[in-house]
């Protein structure tokens, strides 16, 4: 699908003549190179077999998707240098498909229709050269390439395409190329005579002699040509256009020894040869091209691809430029579908690149963490053992500082009977023997004002009478309870 979209850089040009069609296979590329020139008889060919031959000739160049642009040579043509009463394109327009009729036996249904504007003259009349094809010639040209598979792009009239070629390459000085001039254009079996002015053909007349008769025949046909040259340039100067500065001879010319004296002496005028295939680039190895170019014009089915762009008369139907135009969207649209989803599937690459990098990325963190977790796990249960570690050596001298504050505070008067732990409550008993009372409320307050003890309070306390070695003594039995305060700090210090 995408090689149908994509234009081959290859085009064929075709000129298909009564006697022979004229190919040149041109690869457009840079600066444009001719790859081959072919000349194949058809006389006796079928339109079948025309389609065929190109068929075959594509097969055998490995040539697909190829576009062609046709030249229609002048004798395909009528061509007529008429005067029309306006200077408005548009009336112009409207009197050439109104008029056209008239210079021709066909019906205006069966021809195509064109022009070229030459110019202004009697105040207010515009000339131009009105030329006119038959439908069925082009008609009968693309159902040949049609059946061939080759998409016609153009179809040109030959005698435009040389005389586009000739402005540019004639060795005319300014002046000598605003006026006009003539060029001669010998063929196998025709001779078209052109009259150029500023780079647009104002006059053009087939001879229907050519090179094989001139060559094969001299003697039968020179007179006679000299007189349809001559009688093309009087009838020319009729339409009193402009006089002629210069005239030129291009195509088959390399065969036509002394055909420049010969033309100068009848026509009495001077002749300046110009090949135009020495302003072509041919490939080398073209096979038979020096008898070729000897024996057939190829300039404008050769020089077709360079010029196509420059001319203004399109012989195209108009069909095939709704189709060509159709089918130019549809390609545009295809190609912008194609050039949109491939730039998806680029930045979709581009995401998914970014995606899988940065999920190896993650998994590789998800591992090193695994790792790590691990390791702080197994560090985090040490600190853990060495915070119980550390708060137990802390504490476990508490007990020792406790009963040490305990003891020190406690009056020679004063006897303890039994200290306990209460460790749901978190608090201690003392239990003891008070000989005298107030010694038992200054240990509470001494409890109490120490960094040691805290909520000290006398909880029970009964008198009894002793017997002692001396006598009776009044006791007091108690009991103390109180809290443990934080021993940290007093640690640390």
């Amino acid at each position: 699908m995408l090689n149908k979209l994509i234009k081959s850089p290859h085009v064929l040009s075709l000129e298909f003549g009564n006697e022979f069609l004229k190919l040149v296979h041109f690869n457009r590329s840079g600066r444009g190179k001719i790859l081959d020139v072919v000349s194949q008889d058809i006389r006796t060919m079928t339109d079948d077999d025309i389609s065929d031959f190109l068929k075959k000739y594509q097969e055998d160049k490995k040539l697909q998707n190829i576009e062609a642009i046709v030249s229609i040579p002048a004798r395909f043509a009528i061509t007529k240098n008429i005067e029309l009463p306006s200077t408005n394109q548009t009336e112009i327009n409207d009197i050439i498909q109104l008029q056209a009729g008239r210079h021709t036996p066909y019906s205006r249904e069966e021809i195509f229709i064109n022009y070229i504007p030459i110019g202004v003259y009697k105040g207010g009349y515009t000339k131009v050269l009105l030329v006119i094809v038959n439908r069925d010639v082009i008609k009968k040209n693309l159902e040949i390439m049609e059946k061939a598979q080759i998409a016609a792009k153009k179809f040109l009239l030959s005698p435009e395409i040389i005389a586009r070629w000739y402005a540019e390459n004639a060795p005319l000085d300014k002046a000598t190329r605003q006026s006009c001039s003539a060029i001669i254009h010998f063929d196998r079996q025709a001779t078209d005579v052109i009259i150029v002015n500023e780079g647009n053909p104002i006059f053009v007349r087939s001879v229907p002699i050519g090179t094989v008769q001139l060559t094969e025949e001299a003697a039968e046909y020179q007179e006679r040509f000299i007189e349809e040259i001559r009688s093309s340039f009087e009838t020319y100067q009729a339409e009193n256009i402009e006089s002629l500065s210069k005239v030129f001879f291009t195509g088959a010319i390399s065969a036509l020894t002394g055909i420049k004296a010969t033309l100068e002496s009848g026509l009495n005028l001077v002749l300046e040869p110009i090949p135009y295939e020495n302003t072509l680039n041919f490939s080398g190895g073209i096979e038979n091209q020096a008898e070729l170019l000897e024996r057939f014009s190829f300039a404008a089915p050769a020089l077709a691809p360079l010029k196509y762009k420059q001319v203004a008369i399109d012989l195209t139907p108009e069909e095939l430029k709704i189709r060509e135009a159709v089918a130019e969207k549809n390609r545009d649209i295809i190609l912008a579908g194609t050039l949109a989803i491939f730039i998806m599937i680029i930045i979709s690459a581009v995401f998914v690149e970014k995606i899988y990098v940065k999920n190896n990325y993650l998994q590789g963190l998800k591992k090193e963490y695994e790792q790590n977790h691990a390791e702080v796990v197994g560090l985090k249960e040490k600190s853990n053992k060495m915070v119980l570690l550390k708060n137990y050596l802390n504490v476990r001298p508490h007990a020792l500082y406790t009963l040490t504050e305990l003891f020190s505070m406690v009056p020679e008067k004063i006897h303890l009977e039994k200290i306990t732990y209460n460790k749901l409550k978190g608090v201690i008993e003392v239990n003891g023997v008070s000989q005298e009372k107030d010694l038992l409320y200054q240990l509470e307050k001494d409890l109490e004002d120490s960094d040691y003890f805290k909520g000290v309070e006398i909880r029970k306390q009964t008198s009894q009478t002793i017997k002692e070695e001396y006598g009776l003594r009044q006791v007091t039995n108690f009991t103390i309870v109180c809290a443990f305060e934080s021993l940290v700090r007093k640690v640390e210090e």
